[in-house]
């Protein structure tokens, strides 16, 4: 039947379904009343008869009506109808946008239908469909285990097509863990059996992953579904290598094979050559080869990419939107203004909660928000920490790019810093420098507690937005660069009474220099320079670029020498040079023109005007140790050349042009209006300077700098005296060179530039001896009663040349790269032993202070000296059992399993507390914690300091606290800020211990005592 046959029944339908039931009422009603009129009037039984009779007549009509008409109306409209749905739900599922239309606009119901669907196309189209779980349930495979997902290797390579179409839009991996074994050797079935069940939980974290052994039972094959990074699959199989290794007996006798990886990936690999790509990737002979052929790129289902899982049109008017960035003007309004305005309609769009960039400032050496879109809950206070934006960039992918779609996909290095800044998903771009020292910028989005499904198709796009703002920076940085030139070379020609101007060969004026406005000021583009100077109207005949000699001539007093730079032949301009001729003592030593930067003549008048404006700061001394060495290895051009760039850095780091020539082997910087730590601080980012090849290819020679900052005035009446004070400074024996360190003129102090080597020697001092002055103890208080039960140990060193302190986290990662982690640990143990033979069997027990807490991560688990130490510990001592907490945060519990249980056992008969820190219940659930051995859960502050204003955190804290009682393990909580969170937590448990500054800040350890002896009383 044709479709306007279809549509003429289906309205002939609806007409008779809408007007016979009426028709026949009608009638029906009608007659009723004529025949009940007549029996009245006439009073005769007939006409009851008659009126039954057409009641009948009318119930039989319209059962015929309700038979035929009904039968004919579902047929023509609610079939069509249904079909037509039918097949629209089988398009969605499809990613099929092409939604039918119910086919009539003449009945009500029918185009709100037709509306309703036209909506849902216009959404569709301009939205992503992401169904990121495979479903293999219509798939003819042939399993062996279905509990393990384990295949036969025929089954899938017969259904690798179809396998792959079911998650087509994501990147999928094929990953091959194979065994160089002889010829005749094969895998043995318990060696099988080992090896699926050690991957099986390594990939546990994702859905529907496929296992098959190859046929020739050399490997195992595992088919992971739906990736998010591929820093994340060599991460599990870097932690699952060295458990799976195996051992054969052969003529040399036992051999342990350790187990080899070949990675491919589609759509990088066509799912028709993933198999062969495989085999390439193991011919390669590496420990792990992730091969990743470019040639999906051409091969790619283009109709499925532009239909169905993104809106090109709108991916394009962002690219549009990117070209009206002004890439001369990288700090204008304007950009940032168009940024913001794309990142808020990409994070709407996306239901993403927050997008932006954070750039890197390189005269202050820090990270800050360049744009902030949508709700802009994580850089609130204008910086960045340095180590998010490098800890992020270092476990991006290859191509610079990094998603995680969840928490518990993104890569271990990242998990603590996502959890610090309270990230639960997301993606960002890292930008380099063009030399590639440092990260310039990061492009992000992040969701804070939901997760981000997006396919391969979504991550392209904000892929090439990224590439896109990263060319952006990259012209950023050489048009930064260029300007920073232009204004050099503007401040030498002002310092050296030179002025410069483009004219064309009519001898207008084209272009000219800052220094040449400054003193001509009347000078305007356009004019010709003979009328100008000379009031000639004909070019002068001595002109330079007629005669090609210099031209002498006098202006309002002064003498000038004219001379021409360039004639540049590729267009008409050319460039002249006028300099201003003085004698040569009043302006000879304000400029050194070797070094091309101020003399100290420039700093002595520069200290002249400080002292007139009533000015302080400081002036920064840079013994430059080496001199010698470096002139007989380069020569004294070499040596020029090798300070000018290294005083050309050192402009472009502090955004400055107060560099200068102290001395042939001294420069000087100025530090106006600076305090002791800021200065402190600049020369810290001055350090890593002197340790740059500026000879590019050739050998390469380090500076080595004693730095004397001597701050202004400081008492002193005039420069002169101040002068004075600097050189016998400068002069001191005692200091020693060569060793980059900082002398201060003004404190009796010294310590390295380098803040590493600073941060290493505080460590030494502050722990060798066991210094409790490090150390600083956070209560923990019983909610049932108010009381301190116990304390954790913090670490706090300070620095006290800036009175700042250096946070656990500093302090824990210098000691672990420095290889110092045992000075660190025996400091705190031989802490916790004073203290308790000083207070434990009067202080400590008569106010039943039960705990000392001691915080350890990954490093120590494998440390077996820490166990035995922390067993000598508690036998010296005689320590009560319970009294010592191991405080080990959740994120590194799944991947050292093996290494808590075993510490766990071997410290079980001191009864040891184990307690999970920072536990929010994303990485492991309680049950698991208690087989571990953990004996209680600290719940993060993420949770605590939320759960009065938050029905979702106090949900997750009550369902913390109920699944604790189930299985038996007690509960803490940190990050107690009021009174209002301290009662909810005591009416769900009032055996839940608390830290928090509502009840206490961390304390020294004569505090601690006081506050415990405070109770006697």
């Amino acid at each position: 039947m044709s479709n306007t046959n279809k549509q003429r029944n289906l309205q002939q339908a609806y007409a008779l379904y809408t007007r016979i039931p009426a028709l026949i009422l009608g009638i029906t009603l009608l007659f009723s009343i004529i025949f009940a009129v007549f029996y009245v009037v006439f009073k005769s039984i007939a006409f009851i008869i008659i009126l039954a009779v057409v009641a009948g007549l009318s119930f039989i009509a319209y059962a015929i009506f309700y038979i035929v008409v009904s039968r004919r109306l579902k047929q023509t409209f609610y079939k069509q109808i249904y079909e037509t749905t039918y097949k629209n739900i089988n398009k969605i599922n499809n990613n099929d946008t092409s939604l039918l239309s119910y086919g009539n606009s003449d009945i009500k119901e029918v185009q709100m239908l037709d509306k309703a669907t036209e909506d849902l196309r216009k959404k569709l189209n301009s939205s992503f469909l992401v169904v990121s779980v495979p479903d293999y349930s219509k798939l003819n495979l042939d399993y062996v285990d279905k509990d393990k997902n384990l295949i036969t290797y025929k089954s899938f390579r017969a259904n690798l097509s179809n396998i792959i179409f079911v998650s087509q839009s994501f990147r999928n991996v094929l990953i091959e863990v194979y065994y160089e074994l002889p010829a005749d050797e094969k895998l043995k079935k318990e060696d099988k059996e080992r090896i699926l069940e050690l991957y099986s939980k390594t990939f546990s974290d994702h859905e529907k992953v496929l296992f098959m052994f190859a046929d020739d039972e050399k490997s195992l094959l595992i088919y992971v579904p739906v990736i998010d990074s591929f820093n994340e699959i060599k991460e599990k199989l870097g932690y699952a290598v060295s458990d799976s290794g195996i051992t054969i007996r052969d003529d040399r006798g036992i051999q342990h094979i350790v187990a080899k990886y070949a990675v491919v990936a589609y759509p990088y690999s066509n799912e028709d050559m993933m198999l062969g790509d495989l085999r390439v990737a193991k011919r390669q002979g590496e420990p792990y080869c992730l091969f990743l052929p470019q040639r999906y790129r051409e091969n790619i289902n283009k109709e499925l990419m532009l239909n169905t899982t993104m809106n090109t049109n709108y991916t394009q008017k962002v690219l549009v939107e990117l070209n009206r960035l002004d890439y001369s003007s990288f700090d204008n309004e304007k950009n940032k203004n168009i940024l913001k305005n794309i990142f808020n309609a990409i994070a709407d769009f996306l239901n993403v909660d927050e997008g932006g960039i954070i750039v890197f400032d390189r005269a202050n050496e820090t990270y800050y928000p360049y744009v902030s879109a949508r709700r802009n809950k994580l850089f609130i206070q204008g910086e960045v920490e340095k180590e998010f934006v490098t800890s992020l960039a270092a476990a991006a992918d290859d191509d610079n790019s990094y998603y995680f779609s969840t928490k518990r996909h993104a890569s271990g290095s990242i998990k603590r810093i996502l959890d610090m800044y309270g990230i639960n998903s997301g993606t960002y771009f890292a930008v380099h420098s063009t030399d590639g020292s440092y990260v310039s910028a990061l492009i992000y989005m992040f969701n804070h507690t939901s997760d981000i499904k997006w396919d391969s198709y979504m991550r392209e796009m904000f892929y090439v937005m990224a590439v896109r703002l990263e060319n952006y920076f990259d012209k950023r940085e050489i048009s930064d660069y260029a300007n920073s030139k232009i204004v050099e070379n503007d401040n030498i020609l002002a310092l050296s009474r030179l002025y410069s101007y483009h004219i064309d060969d009519e001898y207008h004026v084209t272009e000219y220099s800052k220094s040449m406005k400054r003193k001509f000021p009347s000078l305007k583009l356009g004019d010709t320079c003979h009328k100008f100077f000379f009031n000639n109207d004909k070019p002068c005949k001595d002109c330079p670029l007629r005669t090609k000699q210099k031209k002498y001539f006098e202006d309002r007093g002064s003498k000038f020498e004219s001379s021409l730079v360039l004639a540049n032949r590729r267009d008409k301009d050319n460039v002249m040079l006028i300099k201003q001729l003085t004698d040569k003592d009043e302006v000879g030593d304000l400029f050194h023109p070797d070094l091309l930067i101020y003399s100290f003549r420039a700093l002595v008048e520069l200290l002249k005007n400080g002292y007139a404006a009533g000015a302080r700061g400081y002036i920064v001394l840079l013994c430059i140790d080496n001199y010698e060495d470096i002139v007989a290895a380069k020569g004294s051009e070499g040596y020029s050349y090798f300070i000018r760039e290294y005083a050309r850095s050192i402009k472009n780091r502090l955004n400055t042009d107060d560099v200068y020539y102290y001395n042939p082997t001294t420069l000087a910087i100025h530090l106006p209006y600076e305090g002791h730590a800021n200065t402190i601080n600049k020369i810290e980012s001055l350090y890593p300077l002197s340790k740059l090849n500026y000879f590019q290819n050739e050998a390469f020679k380090e500076l080595k700098i004693t730095y004397l900052p001597i701050g202004y005035p400081r008492g002193y009446a005039n420069p002169e005296n101040f002068l004075m004070h600097v050189s016998e400074f400068y002069n001191n024996p005692a200091f020693e060179r060569g060793k980059d360190f900082i002398y201060f003129a003004d404190y009796s102090i010294s310590r390295s530039a380098n803040k590493r080597e600073f941060m290493v020697d505080v460590l030494e001092k502050e722990f060798s001896g066991h210094n409790s002055t490090s150390m600083y103890l956070q209560p923990i208080v019983s909610l049932k009663d108010g009381h301190i039960f116990g304390a954790e140990i913090l670490l706090r060193i300070e620095d006290a040349h800036r009175n700042i302190f250096f946070n656990a986290m500093e302090i824990s990662r210098i000691a672990q790269q420095e290889g110092k982690t045992e000075l660190v640990t025996e400091s705190i143990i031989n802490f916790v032993g004073n203290m308790y033979k000083e207070y434990g069997k009067n202080v400590f027990k008569i106010n039943k202070f039960n705990r000392i807490a001691i915080n350890i991560d990954e490093t120590y688990l494998g440390d077996n000296k820490v166990i035995l130490d922390l067993i000598n510990l508690c036998a010296e001592n005689n320590l009560p059992k319970g009294f010592v907490s191991m405080e080990i945060p959740e994120e590194v519990i799944p991947n050292n399993k093996d290494k808590i249980k075993f510490l766990a056992d071997e410290l079980s008969k001191y009864e040891i507390t184990f307690s999970c820190d920072r536990y929010l219940g994303q990485y492991v659930d309680i049950e698991e914690l208690v087989h571990l051995g953990f004996k209680e859960v600290k719940v993060a502050r993420d949770i605590v300091f939320a759960i009065d204003r938050d029905p979702v955190k106090y949900d997750a804290m009550r369902s913390i606290v109920n699944a604790s009682k189930n299985f038996g393990i007690s509960v803490a909580v940190v990050g107690v800020e009021n009174a209002d969170q301290a009662r909810l937590l005591r009416e769900l448990d009032d055996s839940i211990l608390a830290q928090g500054y509502y009840y206490y800040k961390a304390i020294s350890r004569t505090d601690l005592i006081n506050t415990l002896i405070s109770y006697e009383k």
